[in-house]
């Protein structure tokens, strides 16, 4: 399982020739260093009268941080098995029309199956920031930086997991089996995430 390799062998196969971990891997991993902060932050608050107030709140962000943590765990193995997914598409038979076809048809699937992975990954992201922003003015002022950086760490995770949905979009357009409209919403639910994203990060570092 990929998630149980320390820090170092992580960062060695990332940066080794071998076609995954890639992008999406790493997106996963900032989103779950963004949802760790976030459960630092918590952790630092939760229990202290001076944010009595708030200890609802706190644990509760700290039940979603956490959980969030866990998922995105589970989307950097599920990044690693969607690409091997396509691989293997690719290596099918090509040797008649009816094969030809039926592997176009089994690359296509295993596109938009890649497309899953770093989707919810940007969607876990966002989600941190949303915590982040929730617990603005209302947790440990000691570690104020610490939810900025699981914000900004979250933000990193969203950017490079879209970019991974659309390198997979373009290949599913390319192939052209898929309706106009699965793309186009996307793109659409991409567009709109960004830009949440960007002015969720611009109100949390204000």
């Amino acid at each position: 399982m990929i998630e149980n390799l320390s820090i170092k062998e992580f960062l060695e196969q990332l940066g080794s020739d071998m076609p995954a971990p890639g992008g999406g891997s790493a997106a996963a991993v900032s989103c779950a260093m963004g949802a760790a902060l976030i459960s630092m932050l918590c952790n630092l608050t939760k229990g202290r009268a001076k944010y009595a107030e708030f200890e609802s709140l706190v644990q509760d962000a700290l039940l979603k941080s956490n959980s969030l943590i866990n998922k995105a765990l589970d989307a950097l193995q599920d990044d690693n098995n969607a690409y091997n997914a396509v691989m293997a598409a690719f290596k099918l038979p090509k040797n008649s029309e009816q094969e030809i076809l039926a592997r176009k048809q089994e690359i296509n699937n295993a596109y938009k199956g890649a497309v899953v992975p770093p989707e919810n990954v940007a969607d876990y992201c966002i989600e941190i920031m949303r915590l982040a922003k929730s617990l603005l003015n209302k947790s440990n002022v000691n570690a104020q930086s610490d939810l900025a950086a699981g914000a900004i760490n979250a933000y990193s995770g969203l950017l490079t997991a879209l970019e991974n949905v659309k390198i997979n979009l373009q290949a599913i357009e390319k192939l052209g089996l898929e309706d106009a409209s699965y793309i186009l919403a996307k793109r659409e639910w991409m567009s709109n995430i960004e830009r949440e994203a960007g002015e969720l990060l611009s109100e949390i570092r204000k």
